[in-house]
């Protein structure tokens, strides 16, 4: 149950102490939820001397009343080990709609990175033009594809690294890679499964189909898997087998911690938009933009202006009766 605090006015007397406790302990009776009496100043000698007299303890001293981001209603998202794949990642996404970024720790469960849905398109499109990978965990591609590991090579495998290569049916002899840093993927094609391993590709994967027992000899250290998925969907599959953390991004994070203060957040967070609004530069389209977010932002200040002259006036006659902090909500509510 939330706890709700019962106060006087500042640097309190006697009548403001016990009125706070009273009110306080009445409310906890009648059972609606937990009331805590609490003081906003140091207690004089003549109060301390009468709680003294009937066995009360002094009431807690709130120094500020200041909002608190745990104070606050915060969303808690998945919180994935940057050794994941990027398809568990975006899988997490589809989950949960209402999930827009999901944070990222290494293996002390420090924040490493955060990942959005634009950066899993945005490594999707690169990968379209560079389909390569570079030292993915074995453990990664088996997963995505949700393969089967069916030779051992004769040394241990634990990543692999090439470009990925689908082989169609050739009309010529040339077999579609070049060098051993090749994964490549096929179906029921003997001949070219049997020229794979006398390249000593990297990595060979089966899609749909069995490895001949002629060709287990030839293996060595080409790496053969086999997978229920058809060539094309495990071309597409087997980039999701990149760690998160590749694709998470790093720079530009902010961090806040529970016991930190809304204002200071909130001076955070504005000077980031103008950061962000400062890079948003060298285009007509991103200059109009620019230009209608400072408007709004001048046309905002100006109603806060105008609608705290009134509170303004007022304060000085009674701030005595106030602790810091306590007018932020004040105002703006």
């Amino acid at each position: 149950m939330e706890q709700i605090y019962v106060t006087g006015h500042r640097n309190p007397d006697t009548d403001s102490v016990v009125s706070a406790m009273a009110y306080a302990a009445l409310r906890n009776a009648v059972g609606d939820r937990e009331y805590t009496a609490a003081r906003l100043g140091h207690i004089s000698d003549e109060t301390r001397l009468i709680l003294s007299r009937f066995s009360f303890e002094p009431p807690a001293l709130i120094q500020s009343m200041r909002t608190q981001v745990q104070d606050l209603d915060y969303d808690v998202p998945p919180i994935l080990h940057e050794a994941v794949t990027v398809g568990r990642a975006w899988t997490a996404m589809e989950e949960d709609h209402h999930i827009t970024a999901i944070p990222i720790t290494d293996d002390e469960g420090h924040l490493r990175g955060m990942m959005t849905s634009g950066d899993i398109a945005s490594y999707d499109m690169r990968s379209a033009g560079d389909p390569a990978l570079v030292d993915v965990p074995l453990f990664n591609i088996l997963s995505v594809l949700e393969g089967q590991l069916l030779t051992e090579t004769e040394e241990m495998v634990n990543t692999i690294s090439g470009e990925v290569v689908l082989a169609l049916p050739q009309l010529g002899e040339l077999p579609p890679f070049r060098q051993r840093e090749t994964i490549l993927i096929c179906g029921q094609q003997p001949e070219m499964l049997r020229q794979a391993l006398e390249h000593c590709v990297a990595c060979v994967i089966l899609c749909q189909a069995e490895l001949p027992d002629e060709l287990r000899s030839l293996a060595g250290n080409t790496c053969i898997l086999s997978t229920p998925y058809d060539g094309y969907r495990a071309a597409r599959r087997i980039f999701q087998a990149i760690p998160a953390g590749r694709v998470a991004q790093r720079e530009d994070l902010y961090y806040f911690r529970l016991d930190d203060y809304i204002d200071d957040v909130r001076e955070v967070l504005l000077q980031s938009q103008f950061n962000a609004e400062m890079l948003q530069q060298g285009g007509d389209t991103l200059g109009m933009l620019q230009e209608e977010l400072r408007a709004a932002e001048q046309i905002r200040y100006a109603l806060i202006v105008v609608a705290s002259i009134p509170v303004m006036l007022l304060y000085p006659f009674i701030q005595k009766y106030f602790v810091k902090g306590v007018t932020v909500g004040a105002v703006k509510g």
